[in-house]
């Protein structure tokens, strides 16, 4: 953890000396009014910690934790140039008092699309208010945690006042006033990896950055040589001097090793989290559905004369060191909690599907009982278990589709969506029990090439080649 503190002066001489003349007139008539707010220059403090240091606290030396009662709680924040990053979060991310569990969590941060070269965002805070400090907070694991903008401020009183000047009108001339600038950006390099915290305060004895209603940030690029990487930011708080702070609290999760059973009590699983509690929740809440919805599916989808599957598996959650999404053993699927944590809203829920899918299919068992078994193509088990999840599981997902622009470029055996996008259309155009065959076939130690002509009267290059058409011919996207 380290701080970076600079103090740029944004009040002239001028200005300082006029305050000074309005002060000592007003104490000579300290009986009739009180004395007005003197302001000092801002200064723009910067914490920093790096991947290994950071956690959903948002912790630093020398700048506060994100707050939970702040003035821009109930703000209204606006988009004024530029669009929104649409993988992410939208502006009330900014505002909602929610931190991301996680580095590089898209929907609990905003960030501008890519190519985005200067972004702005208005804050209204419904009123005028004392501020005492402006914070924003970033994470990111790479490239899009640095902040880089200018603030500017606003009472809304200028005869000439734009709320919303777009990217060319310099907010200066048009009601503004320029409050700071701040930039954590590494000067060369990809560098600046991690969370930071940057906090806009007054160096004056009043600790008041003015009385303002309205807030401008221009926004650039968390990169300097390059306008796609844009700055993922978790949180923007607005500190009003009158209104003691809550912060928003945090405690870390806490893993669970626990037995479930499906509905029809006749299978259970076991979930263990103990080793990546960060996973807790979303287990505890969507997997154990997921699981006890479609374990017994999957099964039901796979049978085979003879054929039972696992009444008993364990989901084991930990970091798996070779950077796979998840692998699958006899009675045990391990999750890369590193992956999962990354995609917990978006693919986490079909990738256990996948590899309950593998599970169940127990492949290798042919081999183990009969020594003259044919060995199964990797391509069409992974194929079989992806067509079951984007087919079966979330066909809405639309994971599969391939466009016509990829019809020459795809072949039956690739594997995964494409093989799975295969199957589907087979099983479509010439045998609805396709799959139910060929995985019966595969777990029998009896597959080969020979089955595509036996179950749909064309060979398996026949096939390729009748699919690719058809995608060709497909409307394009």
């Amino acid at each position: 953890m380290r701080k970076l503190t600079t103090i740029p002066g944004l009040i002239s001489t001028a200005a300082k000396s006029h305050a000074a003349s309005v002060a000592t007139a007003v104490f000579m008539m300290i009986a009739v009014m009180a004395a007005p707010v003197l302001h000092g220059a801002p200064k723009v403090a910067i914490g920093y910690n790096d991947n290994d240091s950071s956690t959903p606290a948002f912790k630093f030396e020398g700048v506060p934790p994100p707050s939970a009662n702040d003035a821009a709680t109930h703000a209204v924040f606006t988009i004024v140039d530029g669009s929104r990053n649409t993988a992410g979060g939208d502006v009330d991310v900014l505002h909602d008092n929610k931190l991301p569990d996680y580095e590089s969590d898209p929907s609990e941060n905003f960030s501008f699309a890519a190519g985005t070269k200067k972004g702005r965002l208005q804050i209204d805070l419904g009123k005028p208010v004392d501020i005492k400090q402006v914070n924003t907070y970033s994470w990111h694991r790479a490239v899009r945690a640095p902040q880089a903008y200018m603030l500017y401020a606003s009472d809304g009183t200028a005869p000439d006042f734009d709320p919303q000047p777009k990217n060319g009108k310099n907010p200066e001339q048009c009601g503004w006033k320029l409050i700071a600038q701040a930039d954590t950006r590494p000067i060369t390099g990809d560098g600046g990896a991690g969370q930071y915290g940057v906090s806009i305060s007054d160096s004056g004895p009043a600790g008041i950055l003015g009385r303002y209603r309205y807030l401008l940030f221009e926004i650039f690029p968390s990169l300097k040589t390059g306008a796609n990487a844009q700055t993922f930011y978790s949180e923007i708080d607005v500190i009003d001097a009158h209104t003691p702070v809550t912060f928003v609290e945090y405690t870390p999760p806490v893993g669970f090793r626990e037995i479930f059973k499906t509905d029809d009590g006749v299978y259970q699983f076991t979930i263990d989290t103990t080793q990546a509690p960060e996973m807790a929740n979303w287990a505890r809440v969507k997997m154990v559905s997921i699981i006890t919805e479609w374990y017994p599916k999957i099964v039901r989808l796979l049978p085979s004369e003879g054929y039972e599957a696992p009444a008993s598996i364990v989901i084991l959650c930990k970091k798996l060191r070779e950077g796979a999404a998840a692998k699958s053993g006899d009675r045990e699927i391990t999750l890369n909690s590193d992956w999962f944590r990354r995609n917990l809203k978006g693919e986490a829920g079909g990738a256990v599907v996948h590899e309950m899918a593998l599970l169940v299919q127990r492949y290798g068992e042919a081999r183990k009982n009969n020594p003259n078994a044919t060995r199964n193509p990797a391509w069409l088990a992974e194929g079989i278990a992806d067509y079951i999840r984007w087919y079966l599981y979330e066909p809405q997902a639309h994971g599969a589709d391939i466009g016509p622009k990829r019809a020459s470029k795809v072949n039956y055996n690739d594997g995964y969506r494409v093989t799975a996008n295969f199957l589907n259309w087979v099983t479509l155009k010439y045998d609805n029990t396709l799959v139910i065959k060929l995985n019966a076939a595969c777990r029998q130690g009896l597959y080969t090439e020979d089955l595509w002509k036996q179950y749909t009267g064309r060979a398996l290059q026949e096939l390729n080649e009748e699919w690719k058409a058809d995608i060709a011919k497909q409307p394009a996207k």
